[in-house]
């Protein structure tokens, strides 16, 4: 595959993010949010180019399409016909399956040929100006929140904002411990790039806590645990950690020093609603944005059908009455859909991808960056969201389910298969 193409596929793959964090770099906001026709025609015309390369890269290369292959790009098939036989009579299951179609539908076939043909490489090739346009858009947007107390990053509020910083923090401290790993752009591999990814953590954190989103702080927090779990089992320099450990607390302090006392209030509120359904008595559900009764009502609801529930899409007709159209959590939604027995399917699937991924961050350390990059839908979508609407969880699955195992005696950027 030509190199020139992998920027197709970033882009593709952190679209979302890009988009709001470039109107917010050029002081645009639309009122519309996600909604918005631009931004839905930008999605369109991506997923659209996307697959077209990867169809001509099979037609050319007439490669053979695995039986795991076949299955995962017939999933969007399978959705749809799923979606035909149940015909759901609301807009909020419709929308569901637009959003599969716009968002997950892509992941899958990124996530399937990047994991077969082991193409991350392409992929992380951008990460260095992926982070920088979503730091610099999030941190961009601080001066406004100060003036005006209102959270606007390009025409998303404080909840997305929250992730967005949470992925570019994630995004940097992976490239901080672990971007040797990986072939980059040669601008990116001098030392003194660390230095600044370390400065702009700073305001990567101060973000988070800005924005008031637990989300984000539990992604960060998260990442944070599970990067450093692997640099401190692999190859952990004391060192060099202290000297990462004494560059970000005097960056802290220096740019605490010029931080005005409007901004330093709205993050120390930030930070009391962060940690506000954290009690004496463990967590209080009642401080979480009404998730308490959204949770209470989705297990309402299951337990009159716990076995086969109420159908993929179909089950939005029975919980459109609800303030919220699904759960915002994965495994009650899960349940809702078809009961215990998919929630076995995908305890089974998440067994067997744990297998595969731990083997293949054992053969070839580049494969961190899925685990890294799958922390973001798993702590989302604990909290928020929707499966069927991510598409950086079904790339994650896609990708480490199709990947494709190397030999272990591999060289940096030669893959012997």
């Amino acid at each position: 595959m030509k190199k020139k193409y992998s920027i197709v596929f970033s882009i593709t793959l952190f679209l979302p993010f890009l988009y709001f964090s470039f109107l917010s770099i050029f002081g645009i906001s639309h009122q519309q949010g996600v909604n918005s026709n631009f931004y839905i025609f930008t999605v369109g015309f991506f997923n659209f180019l996307s697959l077209i390369i990867i169809g001509v890269y099979y037609f050319r290369k007439k490669v053979k399409l695995t039986y795991t292959n076949l299955l995962f790009y017939l999933i969007p098939l399978f959705f749809y016909l799923i979606y035909l036989i149940e015909s759901p009579s609301n807009y909020a299951a419709s929308r569901s399956f637009n959003m599969f179609l716009s968002f997950s539908l892509p992941g899958i076939f990124l996530g399937t040929f990047l994991g077969s043909n082991n193409f991350i490489h392409y992929i992380m090739k951008w990460i260095d100006i992926i982070v920088i346009v979503i730091s610099v858009g999030t941190i961009i947007s601080l001066p406004q929140i100060v003036r005006t107390d209102i959270i606007n990053l390009g025409g998303v509020g404080y909840h997305s904002m929250s992730y967005f910083a949470a992925l570019s923090y994630v995004l940097t401290l992976y490239l901080v411990l672990f971007g040797k790993n990986h072939q980059r752009f040669k601008y990116f591999n001098h030392n003194i790039i660390n230095y600044i990814y370390v400065i702009l953590i700073i305001f990567q954190l101060a973000a988070i806590f800005l924005s008031s989103g637990r989300g984000g702080f539990v992604t960060a927090i998260l990442g944070t645990f599970v990067m450093f779990h692997y640099k401190l089992k692999k190859n952990f320099n004391f060192s060099k950690f202290l000297k990462f450990f004494f560059i970000l607390l005097l960056a802290f302090f220096i740019i605490r020093s010029f931080v005005p006392s409007e901004l330093e209030f709205l993050i120390d509120r930030g930070s009391q609603r962060v940690f506000s359904y954290i009690s004496v008595r463990g967590v209080d559900l009642s401080e979480t944005s009404g998730r308490d009764i959204v949770f209470s009502e989705s297990i309402d609801f299951i337990s009159e059908k716990p076995i086969i529930g109420y159908g993929f899409f179909s089950y939005i007709d029975n919980y459109i009455g609800k303030q919220y159209a699904y759960p915002h959590n994965f495994f009650l939604e899960v349940l809702l859909q078809r009961g215990v027995i998919y929630l076995f399917f995908w305890l089974t699937l998440f067994i067997i991808i744990y297998k595969k991924l731990k083997q293949g961050i054992k053969e070839n350390d580049e494969n961190l960056f899925i685990l890294i990059l799958s922390i973001y839908p798993i702590t989302q979508l604990s909290v928020s969201g929707s499966y069927m609407m991510s598409g950086m969880f079904w790339f994650s699955i896609s990708y480490i389910f199709n990947l494709k195992h190397l030999y272990k005696n591999r060289q940096m950027g030669k893959y012997r298969f």
